[in-house]
């Protein structure tokens, strides 16, 4: 769920500046409206995905381990699909996007 992230800015490029040149809104709030509704999406997956992962795995049945994994899991996907926002932010295209995501480091 976070490679979509990735995409965003690099697709939707000419049509928020064609926005921002007629004052529709500022950049500051386009970001900040992307980024809260696509955080509620990726916290809702990362959930069910680890309903189903944990029992599946056959983990210990505890509450407690099982909140760590979800808190866990939920702080990993929203630092990824962060890292994916500057990705798709800082380049021109979605191939750059894409090659400067995938490079091996």
């Amino acid at each position: 769920m976070t490679w979509d992230a990735i995409f965003s800015f690099p697709m939707e490029r000419k049509q928020m500046l064609r926005e921002q040149a007629s004052a529709m809104y500022c950049t500051s709030a386009y970001y900040v409206g992307r980024v809260l509704a696509e955080t509620t999406l990726h916290i809702f997956f990362a959930f069910i995905a680890c309903n189903i992962f944990y029992w599946l795995i056959g983990f210990q049945d505890e509450m407690g381990n099982f909140l760590t994994y979800v808190l866990v899991i939920e702080l990993v996907t929203l630092i990824g699909a962060g890292f994916m926002t500057v990705f798709g932010a800082i380049s021109i295209n979605v191939e750059q996007s894409n090659s400067l995501a995938s490079r091996p480091r």
